[in-house]
């Protein structure tokens, strides 16, 4: 639903958001019938999504437990990297970010992926250090809608 609606966060990402526990409680108060999966989340603290960029995990309500998203083997996580703090430099509208095997990555986060002022020069500084240390260089996005603070 979060892509085809272009929301920022999907259903259960908003749960997660406003609090799972809280609103639960808030539900049943008003009468509202939720199924008994979800009333042993909220009573456990837990949440339909945890671990971060690096390991995240989902809720499984058939085993009632945080299970590994699935990782393909060819997919490569931008999130994932910056949390292990593998970013070279950023600044509002791109990062560089080292995606291992020699490449070097230009994330560019601008609204619409614009090529601002900030892109053009992280796009210039991306050759001069891939010049000196990486082979390659990769321009790619995660369609974030917000662009971090620089470093």
């Amino acid at each position: 639903m979060r892509w085809g609606f272009n929301w920022d966060l999907g259903p259960f990402e908003a749960w997660d958001a406003i609090g799972v526990a809280e609103s639960v409680a808030r539900m049943e108060k008003d009468g509202i019938a939720l199924p008994e999966w979800v009333k042993e989340l909220a009573k456990s603290g837990g949440s339909f999504y945890a671990g971060g960029a690096k390991e995240p995990r989902f809720f499984d309500y058939k085993s009632r437990a945080q299970k590994a998203l699935p990782f393909g083997p060819k997919e490569l996580r931008i999130a994932a990297l910056k949390e292990a703090g593998k970013v070279v430099k950023e600044n509002f509208g791109a990062s560089l970010v080292d995606l291992g095997d020699g490449a070097l990555g230009v994330e560019v986060h601008t609204k619409m992926n614009t090529l601002d002022p900030d892109v053009i020069g992280m796009m210039s500084e991306a050759v001069d250090i891939a010049e000196k240390d990486f082979d390659a260089i990769v321009i790619a996005t995660t369609a974030s809608t917000s662009a971090p603070a620089p470093t």
